[in-house]
């Protein structure tokens, strides 16, 4: 009985010092700044966006929005492949 007692103890405290340290985020949007760094106020695109897939997935060619999803996305938003270059 004293086993079970000092389990159901030890429980108890991890229990209650583990609920202590949840902490609640606050999130604030202001969606009417301009946001810079340096003099840069933009995003380019050509810079920072390489898609990993390839020519071959078969996602290109599923049940989606744009009937030329593979030509809209490659050509027409200026995205490039990464890992594969499509050769």
């Amino acid at each position: 009985m004293k086993k079970t007692n000092n389990k159901i103890l030890k429980f108890s405290i991890v229990l209650l010092f583990s609920l202590n340290f949840h902490a609640q985020v606050n999130v604030n949007l202001n969606l009417n700044v301009k946001h810079s760094v340096g003099n840069v106020s933009t995003f380019e695109r050509w810079k920072f966006i390489t898609s990993h897939a390839n020519q071959t997935e078969q996602e290109w060619d599923g049940d989606n929005v744009i009937s030329h999803l593979r030509n809209d996305f490659l050509n027409g938003r200026n995205i490039f492949l990464g890992r594969d270059t499509g050769i």
